[in-house]
């Protein structure tokens, strides 16, 4: 009986521990099968980015080199007139000094022979009263201003920085309201393009990490219930074993008891026999 005792005793921890291993081998399995697929949702998301960075990218270098074209060209334009512009002004300008220094210097000369307002010269050298020195004078004197006039314009016209700050600025005194308003809005337009392609491809990408994190919600959910479904079966499993092991158990154990209780009888009956024997 010990040694019926001891097999059964073996049997049920050899039974545990192949239980055991069938758990832990399932557990690793599992574990395995989530790493994967883990990995595998990250390269996705990974390739996604990648995808949606480059496609800015492109849009981007896209827009900029249309945007640079279309600032080249109006750079072009805006340069021509504003050297028609500036020589004109400066034209005028000059045409204004002029007829103001023979006004003054008709003037002066009526009332004392002096000469007007000189540019460039200090005014001691012009003090006579020869009609053909002031001449000379007023010549040398519009020589000079000529060519300062000329420097002015050349430096205006070939000025980057201005025409840099001007072309941002857009400014009215070189361009009519109409093209600034166009060259304003050209720009603008360019810009909000850039900026609605951006907001666009990041709401798609917001979407879509939304729609893949309800679905990972989803299917960890899933997982959640497949494998609590699977410890109730494995626990239930489990119960109809320990039950069978019972009744085994108790089987055996009126087994046993019979086997006594017969055994008892059998001792007893033997003792009356020999009881009887002896009597007589």
């Amino acid at each position: 009986m010990d040694s019926d005792r001891e097999l059964r005793r073996q049997r049920r921890e050899k039974h545990k521990e192949q239980q055991t291993l069938k758990k832990q081998e399932l557990k690793s399995q599992k574990d395995i099968e989530m790493l994967n697929k883990i990995k595998e949702r990250d390269s996705k998301i990974r390739g996604i980015q990648r995808q949606r960075d480059e496609l800015i990218k492109m849009r981007i270098k896209n827009k900029t080199a249309q945007h640079g074209d279309v600032n080249d060209a109006n750079d072009v334009k805006h340069k021509q007139l504003r050297r028609e512009t500036v020589g004109e002004r400066l034209q005028h300008n000059y045409k204004e000094m002029e007829h103001e220094r023979r006004t003054e210097l008709d003037h002066d000369n009526d009332v004392d022979g002096a000469v007007g307002l000189t540019v460039g010269l200090k005014t001691d050298d012009y003090h006579g009263n020869d009609y053909e020195s002031d001449m000379d004078s007023i010549d040398e004197e519009l020589s000079w201003l000529t060519k300062k006039m000329e420097e002015t314009f050349q430096i205006h016209a070939d000025s980057e920085d201005r025409i840099f700050k001007e072309g941002v600025r857009c400014s009215t005194e070189t361009l009519t309201p109409s093209e600034c308003h166009e060259c304003e809005h050209d720009h603008k337009s360019d810009i909000d393009e850039i900026t609605n392609d951006e907001d666009d491809d990041e709401k798609a990408l917001k979407a879509e990490i939304k729609a893949m994190k309800l679905q990972q919600m989803k299917l960890k959910e899933e997982l959640h219930l497949k494998e609590k479904a699977k410890r109730f079966k494995e626990q239930e499993l489990l119960k109809k074993t320990r039950r069978k092991q019972k009744e085994e158990r108790i089987r055996k154990l009126k087994r046993t008891k019979q086997e006594l209780q017969e055994d008892i009888m059998e001792t007893r009956s033997t003792i009356t026999s020999l009881d009887e024997a002896l009597e007589y």
